[in-house]
């Protein structure tokens, strides 16, 4: 049984499209888990009419405590033997549950993994209808190229740093829960990191990411979220895990330089200076037993003292395109 676990607050307009989603799937031994946070809205009521008409829907009803607490909940009380997490305004296809079972059954994997697809709502209702080949496209991933893949600047990052589109085995799982903070997605998969051997990938996009104005990331403090919550990740990775480390670290001083050069204009910018300053000051001192070469480490201390450095290399870097604009 695959136990479905939804966190639930502020989403009473997406959520019936999001159950209705997960319980037309194609695999149906399953149990929905809707976690209402707490929820001001409708959507308490709404989960509770789903638990009456269809026996696989449990509601968790619970002050508001906030994602990561609302998805520990379900976990505690989930009772399968696969464990998958959905967010209250997000779809996945028919077919997600069914496929993710034989792909992650045929071999000995921690879990399987999917691709995200961000869509509108519009987009949603007709990519949910299309309907998936019999063969199901995958390919095996083993630890290394899974931490390169998570701690880089491409859509990859999307789909390994995502807790949403995987399906979990719960004997991997064990007692992991969720850390009380901001973009908790990355460091729950960065902690996942630590424990994996080799995951299955399926080369489809089976979870569909619903893009609305009120998601985390649209949040002007999203930036500064996501630099402390690499810098969470870093701290947590032992000295043994050196290529982990050394990926963290370096993609955590790219954001600190790269926010801080995006916010030079802006009201943002002393925000961006004092969250790069304190996070500097936590993670200056990995440098010493991270693998990464003398002329990257300098080039990064260089850019993150000397700002103007690093502004006279982002007009460099653009000036062929400026260049190919101006002769169009």
């Amino acid at each position: 049984m695959i136990s479905v676990i939804v966190p639930i607050y502020k989403v009473e307009k997406y959520l019936p499209a999001c159950v209705d989603s997960i319980l037309n799937s194609t695999y149906k031994d399953i149990e929905v888990i809707l976690v209402d946070d707490g929820s001001p809205d409708g959507c308490g009521a709404i989960c509770d009419r789903y638990a009456e008409k269809d026996s696989r829907v449990r509601v968790i009803h619970q002050p508001n405590q906030g994602v990561s607490a609302a998805r520990n909940a379900g976990l505690d009380a989930a009772k399968g033997e696969y464990i998958m997490l959905v967010d209250g305004d997000d779809l996945i296809h028919p077919q997600s549950l069914e496929r993710h079972v034989k792909a992650l059954e045929s071999g000995d994997y921690d879990y399987s993994v999917s691709y995200i697809v961000p869509v509108d709502e519009e987009e949603s209702a007709r990519l949910i209808q299309l309907p998936m080949g019999d063969t199901i496209q995958t390919r095996v991933i083993e630890y290394e190229e899974y931490v390169r893949s998570m701690f880089n600047m491409s859509i990859d990052m999307t789909h390994f740093g995502n807790a949403n589109n995987k399906l979990y085995k719960r004997s991997f799982l064990g007692d992991m829960r969720f850390k009380k903070m901001h973009v908790e997605d990355l460091e729950w998969c960065n902690r996942q990191c630590l424990k994996m051997k080799k995951i299955i990938m399926i080369e489809e996009g089976l979870y569909f990411w619903v893009q609305h104005h009120t998601s985390a990331t649209h949040d002007d403090m999203f930036p500064i979220h996501n630099i402390n919550c690499f810098a969470t990740c870093l701290a947590e990775i032992p000295e043994d895990k050196s290529l982990q480390k050394t990926m963290c670290l370096e993609f955590l001083f790219k954001k600190i330089i790269n926010y801080r050069y995006e916010m030079r204009n802006t009201p943002h910018l002393k925000a961006a200076m004092e969250c790069g300053y304190e996070n500097y000051k936590k993670s200056i001192s990995h440098f010493r037993h991270c693998d990464l070469s003398w002329a990257k480490k300098s080039m990064l201390l260089a850019f993150y003292h000397m700002p103007a450095l690093y502004s006279t290399y982002r007009n460099l870097r653009a000036l062929p395109y400026k260049l190919k604009l101006m002769k169009s």
